[in-house]
């Protein structure tokens, strides 16, 4: 057996060559040379690598490309719900907008694929490098990656997800449709797994934590999520590392909004939305497009968010800010005074003024979702807040989701997930949404 080392510090710098490592399982390295010039011995390079490890690095870009890429779920997360507007001009995108998805929706079949592709390759990944080496921090990793595609599956599509598996050097077994609360308990076992295997890496212990605590807080288990993340440090951060020469590798929030000009900053959308522009808010800041006032359907107009500056820039999976949120949300019922303190330390930090409590519980909800909004903003966690607030807080779907006329001409609809598309239906054992409530 390999001797075992904690691979972190150079796995932050092998992930800077996400355009040659992350994709070897499916691409040709030709035009990589950059790669020529690392010499670390730490990196992992094409001449050494194995079966397990080639797996390792696909799975590392197909995740990638299903949670923060340009047709990841966090952009259409955020257009779903009031993060972003449309300003493009695809009909499968304008219906994700006005949460009217067809079953025959081309693009939201994708995202679906994409998503189950991730979720294949980072379990796959698990069982093969276990079989290799026994013990080591990557099988965390890809233990954790396998539980954030359930998370989002959970967060995002309505119950009765199937599961398949496609097992290497075996035949494909087609799943059973799942249920919401199911496909969260399958995130905590996997977040659990990655417990069991982080074999000595804070790094992934704390990453297993924050996504456990995540599906906690679907479940309505609020004292549980706390005390998941309870030693968490405040600082850390979890970062999805983006390449722009990788395909599909570019940060999917700077391509889809300012580079392609097809999402734009919404503001107050469909009278619930967060008034993400106006407010001034500098957790979000954002300029109307320097280069074209207009969007690519030249009628929207063209709001630029300046989080992320590049197609370049990693975007945080998972942090110690979000740590303190689940911590604060556990204390809001039971002790407001916490529940705010918490709230007040996180904006001093950034040299914000201190919020004051509303004094009721409808208030303090919906200021607590409302500071999540800004410190989370279209890192994909809007749509699972938002149907959080209808499953255990007793808000209705008028009350939290964009509603009334779309500014496209037409109505918002009724969707409060992402349907499970029709190429679904040949799966004999799938009978479409088992529920399409939060």
């Amino acid at each position: 057996m390999r001797k075992q080392r904690d691979r972190e510090a150079g796995r932050r710098s092998a992930r800077k060559l996400t355009s040659c490592l992350a994709f070897a399982a499916t691409m040709s390295l030709a035009g990589c040379d950059s790669l020529l010039e690392v010499t670390d011995p730490d990196l992992v390079v094409p001449a050494s690598i194995s079966q397990s490890e080639l797996f390792w690095a696909g799975a590392i870009g197909d995740f990638m490309t299903a949670v923060s890429g340009g047709n990841g779920m966090m952009v259409y997360v955020g257009l779903f719900t009031d993060e972003f507007q449309i300003s493009g001009t695809y009909p499968t995108r304008i219906e994700v907008d006005e949460r009217n998805i067809f079953l025959t929706n081309g693009t939201m079949e994708g995202r679906f694929r994409g998503l189950h592709a991730a979720r294949v390759g980072a379990e796959n990944a698990v069982g093969l490098l276990t079989e290799e080496f026994g013990s080591d921090s990557r099988i965390a990793e890809m233990n954790n990656f396998a539980g954030f595609t359930y998370i989002f599956f959970g967060e995002a599509y309505c119950s009765g997800v199937p599961y398949g598996s496609t097992p290497v050097g075996a035949a494909s077994e087609q799943g059973t449709p799942t249920t919401t609360d199911e496909t969260f308990a399958l995130a905590i076992a996997r977040f659990d797994s990655a417990l069991g295997t982080a074999d000595g890496s804070t790094h992934q212990v704390h990453l297993a934590n924050i996504g456990k605590a995540r599906a906690q807080l679907a479940l309505g288990q609020f004292s549980a999520a706390a005390a998941t993340v309870a030693n968490v440090p405040s600082d850390y951060e979890y970062f999805i590392r983006h390449d722009e020469n990788a395909d599909g590798g570019a940060n999917g929030v700077y391509q889809r909004n300012v580079d392609n000009s097809r999402w734009t900053v919404s503001d107050g959308e469909g009278t619930n939305g967060i008034n993400f522009r106006s407010a001034l808010d500098a957790r979000l800041p954002w300029e109307v497009d320097p280069n074209d006032p207009l969007g690519f359907d030249a009628l929207t107009p063209q709001y630029n968010q300046l989080i992320y500056g590049s197609r370049n820039d990693d975007i945080v999976l998972a942090g110690g800010l979000e740590a303190q949120l689940i911590i604060a949300e556990a204390s809001l019922s039971s002790s407001p005074a916490t529940w705010l303190g918490i709230l007040n330390t996180l904006r001093a930090a950034e040299g914000m003024t201190a919020l004051v409590d509303p004094g009721t519980t409808d208030g303090r909800v919906r200021m607590h979702f409302e500071e999540r909004a800004w410190w989370l903003y279209a890192s994909g966690h809007r749509l699972g807040d938002l149907r959080r607030m209808i499953r255990h807080y007793g808000y209705g779907e008028d009350d939290v989701f964009p509603t009334g006329a779309h500014f496209k001409g037409s109505d918002y609809g009724n969707q409060i997930n992402f349907p499970i598309p029709e190429d679904e239906t040949n799966n004999p054992n799938f009978v479409q949404c088992l529920s399409t409530a939060a």
